[in-house]
C-alpha cells in the first residue's frame, strides 16, 4: 500500500504543478470560457482531487512506520524496533524485587537508545541505590543482548508502594 500512496502522491503533485502552470500561462479569458463550457469536467476533476486528497491524508495518518535502530552487518542489516528495546529493559526491571511497577519508554537518538523509566518502589528501599542498580543492569543487558548503545536512562520514581496489612483474626 505504501507504493500505491507514493505513486499517487507523485502523480498528484505533478498534476497540481501542471494545473498551476496552465493557470499562469493560459490567458484568463480563455480559461474562464473553458471552465464555463466544460464545467462537468471541472466538477469531476475536483471530485477526483478531493478523493485522492482524502486517500493520501488517511494513508499518511495510518501508515506510521515503527521507529527502529538499524545495525549493518556483513550479511545485511538488523532492525530492532522501539518495542523490542522497551521489552528488553522491562525484562531486567521485572527481576528487581524492590520495583513494584514500571513503565518504560524508549527513544532513538543518533542510533542509540534513551530510556525514560517510571517506577513505583517498595517503601523500605534506598531510592538512589535502587535507581543506580536499575540503570547499570539495564545498560549491561540491553547493550549485551542487542548490540545497541544505551545513551541514557532517566529514572522517575512515581510513588512508593503501600503494603496492605492483613488482619489476623
Amino acid at each position: 500500500m505504501k507504493l500505491v500512496s507514493k505513486v499517487l502522491s507523485v502523480i498528484y503533485i505533478v498534476s497540481i504543478l501542471i494545473i498551476a502552470l496552465g493557470v499562469l500561462l493560459i490567458p484568463q479569458g480563455r480559461l474562464v470560457d473553458w471552465i464555463r463550457f466544460d464545467y462537468k469536467y471541472v466538477v469531476v476533476g475536483s471530485a477526483v482531487y478531493l478523493l485522492v486528497s482524502l486517500f493520501l491524508l488517511l494513508m499518511s495518518a495510518s501508515g506510521k512506520d515503527v521507529e527502529s535502530v538499524v545495525m549493518l552487518t556483513e550479511h545485511g542489516e538488523i532492525a530492532l524496533s522501539i518495542v523490542t528495546l522497551e521489552n528488553l529493559a522491562k525484562s531486567v526491571i521485572n527481576e528487581l524485587k524492590d520495583v513494584k511497577e514500571a513503565k518504560v519508554k524508549a527513544h532513538i537518538v543518533k542510533n542509540q537508545v534513551v530510556y525514560y523509566i517510571s517506577i513505583i518502589v517498595a517503601r523500605d528501599v534506598v531510592i538512589p541505590e535502587l535507581s543506580e542498580k536499575l540503570q547499570k543492569q539495564v545498560i549491561e543487558f540491553v547493550e549485551r543482548n542487542s548490540g545497541i548503545k544505551v545513551a541514557a536512562i532517566k529514572v522517575k520514581v512515581e510513588n512508593v508502594a503501600a503494603f496492605l496489612r492483613h488482619k489476623v483474626e
